[in-house]
């Protein structure tokens, strides 16, 4: 049965997680007093538009005219790859706004040829016009991610996301992490926070003294309460939209049977002298909701911009891609001893 909808003039769909594409072309043919389509928050979506016939046809054979749509906007939709990934031809006469936010897996709006007069050779996401496509320059926005980071200093949502996806297939350790109590809608429901547990820490960063084997601990000699214990760490990243960048969290453990959780004034042992009150605080976290000592480096922006700087002098390029990884290693001089991994 095809469904038809020609009276529809505007559709919003919001948090549909099991719908894989919207309109099957049937449908979509049938959408002549559409103005207004936005899609929002639909994690399993991957086209808007599906061609329901197995038969292959010519390429000028199937159009779909969108002849009132003014307006598209499709936001969080993490799985999506394009508007339509068949062999389907579109006008849109009347179109004027094309609104693209993270949906970072988007590469292409459409395969089949497109119409767009009003658009065509000046809206910024729409980069070229031909029989073989609709290509989208702002997702992946690594091009436009890169530029912010460049002259402004700052990391994007969408630069945030390249990052961590990066991180994750780089650092086996790292893992994306969902939150079960959240109301922060920029962020796909999955890719919330990134996070490597159990990080051994074997010495203190001011005493510099490496903790002793166990096994060994008959040879050592002299007061054992002297000799520092072995900790781990969960250390997490998060991302602060008001400032647009990312922070590190560090959580603590006696390396021991206890595994009891280190008071914050001890996690500061394990930071190095010269650092605390320039870039460490101690705040509540935003998805465990307990306090944690963070990393921030907007209370010190010279000090990324200043690695990136000693990074370009000696030839390392320096992108969105590996801006997490680069930030975990200029924090490796902050905390020296927690042995995290970030290559």
């Amino acid at each position: 049965m095809v469904v038809r909808l020609p009276v529809l003039q505007s559709l919003s769909i919001v948090y549909c997680d099991s719908l894989r594409y919207l309109f099957c072309s049937s449908t979509a043919t049938s959408l002549v007093q559409l103005r207004d389509l936005e899609i929002n928050s639909c994690e399993m979506m991957e086209v808007i538009v599906k061609d329901e016939d197995e038969v292959e046809v010519d390429r000028m054979g199937k159009l779909i005219v969108f002849s009132s749509l003014i307006s598209i906007e499709l936001r969080r939709l993490s799985n999506l790859k394009g508007f339509c990934l068949e062999e389907l031809c579109f006008e849109w006469p009347l179109l004027t706004s094309v609104k693209i936010e993270l949906c970072w897996k988007m590469g292409i709006f459409t395969i089949g040829y497109s119409n767009i007069p009003i658009l065509d050779g000046y809206l910024y996401s729409i980069t070229c016009k031909t029989k073989a496509g609709i290509s989208i320059q702002l997702f992946p926005s690594q091009l436009q991610d890169n530029l912010a980071l460049k002259e402004e200093g700052i990391l994007t949502i969408n630069g945030f996301l390249i990052a961590g996806d990066h991180l994750v297939a780089q650092c086996p350790s790292w893992s994306w992490n969902s939150a079960k109590w959240t109301f922060d809608l920029d962020l796909p429901i999955g890719r919330k926070f990134l996070i490597t547990r159990n990080v051994p820490c074997l010495r203190r960063a001011a005493s510099k003294v490496v903790v002793e084997d166990k096994n060994e601990g008959d040879d050592c000699g002299g007061d054992d309460k002297n000799i520092p214990r072995p900790r781990s760490y969960d250390v997490s990243i998060t991302y602060n939209k008001r400032n647009k960048s990312p922070r590190l969290w560090l959580r603590g453990y006696n390396d021991d049977e206890s595994k009891a959780i280190l008071p914050l004034e001890l996690v500061l042992q394990d930071i190095a002298e010269h650092h605390p009150r320039k870039l460490v605080t101690i705040e509540r976290h935003p998805f465990f909701y307990e306090n944690h000592v963070s990393l921030y480096p907007h209370l010190q922006p010279n000090f990324i911009k200043d690695f990136y700087h000693r990074r370009a002098l000696q030839g390392i390029p320096s992108n969105v891609e590996n801006y997490l990884q680069i930030l975990l290693e200029a924090y490796a001089s902050v905390v020296p001893t927690i042995k995290y991994r970030y290559s």
